[in-house]
């Protein structure tokens, strides 16, 4: 069964199911990329950690990794003095963070192994704060370093990439970088109600750009997650659309349950 969107499906990053989404979407890019690239370019899955805050649902979920129990078999005996406080603490909550471990995909020169591009499909962690300041400084290291960089916002919450003037209307956003006009970008928008497009990864000068469809992309990711048995397509969006558009995923989905 096909996804009842036309495009991206809203309801992969309502429901939770994004990070399978995520990690199954960026293999069949690197697949799609290895298949399109010339022989002296290979791409790679890379992965970094990053600490992610979870909200109150979550850490009710979690259990601790480490646990500390009193055996009172000996308790007594390591005991020793007891020692007095003068002051009072006051006990305060925290908050609890968890390592998520993201995957991007580096296009590299052979032999050498150069890095020539980069590739990130968002997650909801890079656009929110601390994630967002973390996701901003890695481009700008990497158009620093001579990269270039292709950036995929396939999620409708979270902050969108700063720029000077505004960003071009649109629901989700392809944002292409290249080393040698690291002060702009092109930007390639389309809304909800669209398919996905295809978009250039640039490689090294004089070698041409390698263009990846998106949307056959989403569909392999879809078909083969069987996301039509678990997405919650009965229930209605909380995603930050309009309410026309809101209107329109609700037929959508009616539409597919009959």
């Amino acid at each position: 069964m096909p996804s009842p969107f036309p495009g991206m499906d809203p309801y992969l990053e309502s429901s939770g199911a994004w990070p399978d989404f995520h990690s199954a979407f960026m293999v069949y890019c690197r697949d799609l990329l290895n298949d399109h690239l010339p022989d002296h370019y290979s791409a790679f899955i890379e992965e970094r950690v990053q600490l992610v805050d979870l909200d109150a649902d979550t850490r009710q979920s979690r259990r601790p990794d480490i646990s500390i129990v009193r055996d009172d078999r000996t308790s007594q005996a390591a005991a020793g003095g007891v020692a007095v406080l003068d002051i009072e603490a006051v006990t305060l909550s925290l908050p609890e963070w968890v390592q998520e471990t993201q995957g991007y995909i580096n296009v590299v020169r052979l032999p050498e192994h150069e890095l020539i591009t980069s590739i990130e499909v968002l997650s909801p962690s890079n656009k929110v704060s601390p994630g967002w300041g973390e996701f901003v400084m890695k481009r700008r290291s990497l158009l620093a370093q001579g990269v270039n960089l292709v950036e995929i916002d396939l999620l409708l919450g979270g902050q969108r990439l700063d720029a000077l003037e505004p960003l071009p209307k649109g629901d989700y956003y392809a944002f292409v970088s290249r080393a040698q006009k690291r002060n702009q970008s092109d930007v390639y928008a389309w809304s909800i109600r669209r398919t996905l497009p295809k978009i250039p990864v640039p490689l090294r000068a004089p070698d041409p750009d390698v263009v990846i469809d998106l949307s056959a992309l989403f569909v392999t990711t879809y078909e083969r997650g069987r996301y039509p048995r678990t997405l919650p397509y009965h229930k209605a969006l909380e995603l930050p659309l309009g309410k026309e558009d809101l209107l329109w995923a609700a037929e959508r989905t009616k539409a597919a349950a009959l």
